[in-house]
């Protein structure tokens, strides 16, 4: 970094001195700057020296030292750059010392090489000093001395590898330089190459003789394409003119020389293919004449011992047959004597070698040919080893697969490679035969019903070191013991099955060595439960078996106790969770399953079925909440059921609790009673709660109400009320809880036979009793103080929720309390999590909370006393869980967190906010509109809903301040907003993308449009009523959505008008011709080209005008219908 920081340095101060020293000529008619006369630059040129990027170097000690001005945002090594080429371009170029003008090159093919004179011509200009030549020729050799003619001296200088030979010359002057030069011929049959670098010049010449006869050449340089001049002197001599830089000349015989003796040189491509049937070698051969030599046409090759030739062709074969006195060699005649190449393709079989044996490769040989090479692949089948004897082969060695592999005759790649350099070569090859290894993973479901075992066996098996075309599965005595195979269907591999008594037997669309699957499915009847099932289970032939699955799936009322052969010591139970290769079928998840894991499948099982019928158990805990003058109930049933599964629950409900109650799941999702018309127990009536999903095992319904006129005025007073319970019709009770909370100015007691009272340390009483009670009484009775108000009394709420476009909902909740509780309990609906708390703006921290069996996520909080009325504010903001992402429709219900002992007694708003892209359809049931319909979008011309009341009005309405640190609403959505005299709990949300409501809005009026165009039936008065009636009565309850729908109808409206238009165009544009009978009966003559108007009076009756249309008015058109024989 030093030394590139000084040469940028040394650079830098070069360049100013010379842009310092190295003044322009001046304009003489320009007079130059003086002191008083300053010279300025044009502001277009100059660059802004405060702009520049100052590059600084750093020394030992730190101190940085400028270097030089870059400009800006260029970095070091682009600054140098730039002052290099600034540098080279200011400096002069440097002036020519020397120049080659002209080569000439001669001489004659010997052998091998090409034994040239050259001659160069240089001009030098140099006076006093020696000048450098680069002669280049760097691919010959000088031999015999050198020749030099000229003023002054020559001096031979070094060579360099990628420069060639360099000669000094001195003396100015014209100088002849002459050397003796070898240069190599490579040899590419039939062609010779000549390669040789020259320097550059303007004049070269290059005159070559050769020893045959007549030749064909091409010659090539880096400047342009030449062909060459040919004459024939003492056999053939080449002349090229303008070699260029880099000269190349390929010449070859074109003589028709007579079949002779020739030489021939063979290179070969050899496959050998191992299979478990034969050895097949495909071999090619590309022979050509050695130059000099004669023609053939002729060619006679050995084939390898024992070998059985399949076929033999080639473009210049015209018939083989093998030699009587050598039958594996084989006499080749061609078409014509050539040169070559002629190639040679060949299929050969040879004797398959079985167990482990030896295979040789040999043969192929060519006679007459003194340079034989080639490539050999060997390939076997994945039954197959192939182990190379390096010790008995011979004139081999072994290559890279990679690098040869596309030369081969072979689909893949092959698995081993040589080459041969010689004949005759001999490559030894053991083959071993391999058995593959076959692997398998069974995984067996059993699903058990009433009357039938439906087995379903899965086997995963895996093949290493080999290839497999079928697979057997062996099932001992599964006939006898009444299973019957389904029907088979092709699956994956698997193409075909068959049974040979206990064996089964699955064939394999191919051969294969990769893994696949094979499923196996049977029934078997059961005739009596109470006889056990003995049975075997099948078990795949392979040669290694994995731990197998055993997955016994039952019917909810079935039971069934399968127990293998040997018990514990070969069989396991598996438990949750289960392991991750191990993956449950869609129809067994919901259903009681046992797994086991077993050593191995091939064993006897045995197992018995039994049925049992659905058994319900319930039980019931009733949690009083004392108040005054309310006392809030929930009543919590359990249900315990064995043996099937509870879709429905029906109950008994006292007709004083009728439209009261509100019944939820353990999820808080709110169940909707329907009316039963079975008869039930006087002052009593049925209904059935259907359940979000089938309960199993255990769940819970929970029930809540309120009793009202607890009056206990007095101090020490009391009340006694009839505590009405809720039944169960699905089964009675097998115990009756009864819980109350403690308060401080009331208390709850009662006394009945065969209840159990606890007390615990916070006071709160329990009773209990085993049997199935209907209605009990409760005394409430004062124990001293001023009575509380009858629970947390929420006069006023707002709930505020905003729906982003992934779907997730934030809620703000703001309640008005009538006074200042205590405490307070929060308890959230599922799926849904609490952000913060905040009384009067300051936010609560969360206390313990004892939770019961029946409640969910419940969230304790201590509130400090206030008088300051209108400081009772609770602020509670939750987000939802989980997120539907807003698509084209949605439907969505959002939840209220509940506080325990809440009575309201005010007017509740719930505002939601949408995405813009995003609209409400349906109006929400059970909540009144607070939105209006105003003129919005395109001038007005569409109507849109807007809240009756601003986010700041509603603060103003519930005299609330939002928090400092409170999210600000996200602008520009759509607002709406609802009210009801009730409680908040849940608001059912439907909404509808612009995009679809325009494009079913549309859709449906375009469908109108063109049925009333291409439908004359539906053209009249009472098809327009029909519509007009059923958009009013589905506007009766869907108001909202059809005044959306009839908007968005415009766009369709507007296209159905434009295609009556063009309709009406098409029609307008088509001519009226009339035609009628002559009164004679002779055919009239045509008329005239041009069309002329019939001008009639008033009230003339005339052919073409019927009595109907004689009060026309002049010139009045006539339609073409009321006119006989018209036709458009």
């Amino acid at each position: 970094m030093r030394m590139l920081c000084a040469l940028g340095l040394a650079l830098f101060w070069g360049f100013t001195s010379q842009s310092l020293s190295a003044q322009p000529p001046t304009d003489g008619n320009k007079t130059a700057p003086t002191a008083t006369q300053p010279q300025t630059r044009s502001s277009s040129t100059a660059p802004n020296e405060s702009s520049r990027t100052i590059i600084y170097w750093i020394d030992e000690t730190g101190k940085r030292i400028p270097v030089l001005r870059g400009e800006p945002g260029e970095t070091l090594e682009q600054a140098l750059d730039r002052l290099k080429t600034d540098e080279t371009a200011s400096k002069p170029p440097a002036p020519q010392t020397a120049t080659i003008t002209r080569i000439d090159l001669s001489g004659k093919v010997i052998g091998e090489r090409a034994e040239l004179t050259a001659d160069f011509t240089v001009e030098v200009l140099s006076e006093d000093a020696f000048v450098p030549i680069p002669l280049r020729i760097p691919e010959a050799t000088i031999t015999g001395d050198a020749k030099h003619t000229g003023p002054g001296k020559s001096i031979p200088g070094g060579i360099d590898g990628k420069d060639g030979y360099t000669w000094w010359l001195r003396g100015i002057g014209e100088h002849h330089l002459q050397l003796n030069l070898s240069v190599p011929i490579e040899a590419r049959s039939p062609k010779l190459r000549l390669k040789i670098t020259l320097p550059p010049t303007a004049v070269s010449k290059f005159t070559l003789q050769v020893p045959q006869p007549q030749v064909s050449a091409t010659a090539q340089n880096k400047d342009s394409r030449s062909q060459p001049v040919i004459s024939k002197i003492d056999g053939s001599q080449i002349v090229v003119l303008g070699l260029g830089t880099a000269f190349e000349l390929s010449w070859q015989s074109t003589s028709v020389a007579e079949p002779g003796n020739s030489v021939l040189e063979v290179e070969n491509t050899i496959s050998v293919d191992v299979d478990n049937e034969a050895v097949f070698v495909k071999a090619q051969q590309r022979l050509n004449a050695i130059v000099g030599t004669a023609t053939f046409n002729v060619v006679r090759v050995d084939l390898p011992k024992n070998a059985k030739l399949q076929s033999l062709h080639g473009l210049d074969v015209v018939g083989h047959a093998a030699d009587p006195a050598a039958p594996q060699t084989i006499i080749i005649q061609l078409a014509k004597p050539t040169l070559g190449p002629v190639v040679l393709n060949w299929l050969v079989e040879l004797d398959h070698p079985q167990g482990v044996t030896s295979l040789l490769v040999e043969g192929f040989n060519v006679h007459e040919a003194v340079r034989q090479s080639g490539l050999i692949g060997m390939r076997s089948d994945a039954d197959h080893r192939l182990d190379i004897d390096a010790d008995a082969s011979k004139f081999v060695r072994r290559v890279d697969v990679a690098s040869v592999k596309n030369y081969f005759d072979f689909e893949a790649a092959p698995d081993s490679a040589f080459r041969f350099s010689k004949q005759p070569f001999r490559l030894v090859t053991k083959i071993r035969k391999v058995e593959p290894q076959l692997t398998v993973t069974p995984q067996v479901l059993l699903s058990c019903s009433g009357s039938a075992i439906d087995f379903e066996g899965t086997f995963q098996f895996r093949v290493t070191g080999g290839e497999i075309e079928t697979v057997d599965i062996n099932w001992p005595d599964w006939q006898r013991n009444g299973w019957t195979l389904q029907p088979f269907e092709p699956q994956g591999e698997i193409v075909e099955r068959s049974e040979e008594g206990n064996r089964i037997t699955f064939r394999l669309k191919k051969r294969t060595g990769s893994a696949f699957t094979v499923q196996l499915k049977a029934q078997r009847a059961i005739s009596d439960e109470k006889e056990p099932l003995d049975f075997d289970l099948p078990a795949a032939e392979a040669s290694r078996h994995q731990t197998a699955v055993v997955i016994v799936a039952m019917n909810d009322n079935v039971q069934m106790q399968f127990e293998p052969e040997g018990g514990e010591t070969v069989a396991r139970l598996l438990l949750e969770p289960l392991p991750v290769a191990l993956r449950l079928p869609e129809t067994v998840r919901d259903r009681r399953h046992i797994i086991y894991e077993l050593e191995s499948i091939s064993r006897r099982f045995t197992g018995r079925l039994s049925t049992h019928k659905k058994l319900v158990q319930t039980s019931t805990i009733v949690k009083l909440i004392p108040t005054a003058p309310q006392m809030t109930v929930r009543q919590t049933i359990s249900y315990t059921v064995a043996w099937g599964r509870q879709a429905t629950v029906s109950l008994l409900v006292p007709n004083s609790l009728k439209g009261r109650v509100r019944f939820t799941s353990d999820s808080d999702d709110e169940l909707l009673p329907t009316p039963s018309q079975a008869s039930s127990l006087p002052d009593y009536h049925q209904i059935n709660l259907p359940l979000k999903a089938p309960g199993t095992r255990r769940f819970h319904v929970i029930a809540e109400f309120n009793i009202d006129d607890v009056a206990v005025g007095e101090p020490s007073g009391e009340a006694t009320v009839t505590l009405p319970f809720i039944k169960s019709l699905d089964g009675a009770f097998a115990s009756t809880t009864i819980e109350t909370e403690q308060s401080a100015k009331v208390q709850v007691q009662f006394e009945q036979e065969g209840w159990r009272q606890q007390t615990d340390a916070a006071g709160n009483s329990t009773w209990r009793t085993n049997r199935d009670v209907i209605s009990i009484p409760v005394t409430i009775r004062r124990i001293g103080g001023p009575l509380d108000q009858p629970g947390i009394v929420i006069t006023k709420a707002l709930a505020r929720t905003e729906i982003d476009a992934t779907g997730t909902a934030e809620t703000q909740l703001v309640y008005e309390l009538q006074q200042t509780p205590d405490r307070i309990e929060i308890t959230l609906p599922t799926g849904q999590t609490l952000v913060e708390v905040l009384w009067n703006g300051n936010k609560l921290q969360r206390e313990s909370v004892e939770s019961s069996s029946e409640a969910l996520d419940r969230y304790g909080y201590k509130i400090q006393p206030t008088t300051d009325r209108d400081g009772r504010r609770l602020l509670i903001r939750y987000r939802a869980l989980t997120s539907q992402p807003l698509a084209f429709t949605g439907s969505y219900r959002l939840s209220i967190p509940r506080i325990t002992g809440e009575v309201w007694a005010g007017q509740s708003v719930w505002d939601v906010q949408l995405p813009r892209n995003q609209i409400l359809f349906i109006d929400p049931a059970g909540f009144t509109s607070q939105n209006q319909w105003t003129r919005g979008a395109l001038g007005g011309l569409l109507w849109q809903r807007r809240p009756q009341q601003t986010p700041a009005e509603l603060r103003q309405w519930l005299n609330f301040a939002e928090p400092t640190d409170a999210p600000s609403p996200s602008g520009g959505g759509h607002r709406y907003q609802f009210a009801r005299l009730a409680p908040l709990r849940q608001l059912s949300v439907q909404t509808i993308s612009w995009p679809m409501l325009i494009g079913i809005g549309s859709g449906l009026s375009l469908i109108l449009g063109l049925m009333f165009q291409y439908v004359p039936a539906t053209r009249n008065v009472l098809a327009l009523l029909l519509i007009g009636c059923a958009l009013a009565v589905v506007g009766i309850w869907y108001m909202t959505p059809v005044i959306l729908l009839l908007q968005a109808s415009v766009l369709g409206m507007v296209l159905a008008f434009i295609s009556a238009m063009i309709q009406a165009s098409i029609r307008r544009r088509r001519s009226t011709v009339v035609t009628m009978s002559s009164g004679s009966g002779i055919g009239s003559m045509a008329g005239s080209s041009f069309e002329q108007d019939v001008i009639g009076t008033a009230g003339s009756q005339t052919l073409v005008r019927p009595p109907s249309a004689a009060g026309s008015s002049p010139g009045q058109s006539i339609p073409s219908s009321t006119i006989s024989g018209a036709s458009e």
